[in-house]
């Protein structure tokens, strides 16, 4: 239990440093291109789809989008989430 705990704070500190080291360059008005960031957080996934982190919440408990758990850690891999997410769209007659 405890090596567990350690491995899953290792994962989530190397994965926020190398996150910041990243993002610290990145002025808040620019237009992020999150295909190159890697992984998202539910703040920031929820902030691409324009959606609000609860309805975030719900489509993840239906299942309707992939996400990656790591102990607490819930982090989006934007591609498969995007492929997920075509099964949603209405065609045009």
């Amino acid at each position: 239990m405890l090596v567990w705990i350690f491995i899953s704070t290792f994962l989530e500190f190397f994965y926020l440093s190398s996150y910041y080291t990243c993002m610290k360059d990145i002025k808040f008005q620019e237009k992020i291109d999150f295909r190159t960031q890697g992984l998202m957080s539910r703040k920031e996934m929820a902030r691409y789809l324009s959606i609000s982190q609860r309805k975030l919440s719900t489509m993840m408990t239906n299942r309707e989008i992939p996400f990656i758990k790591i102990g607490r850690l819930v982090r989006f891999n934007l591609g498969h989430v995007l492929d997920a997410l075509q099964r949603f769209t209405i065609e045009a007659d």
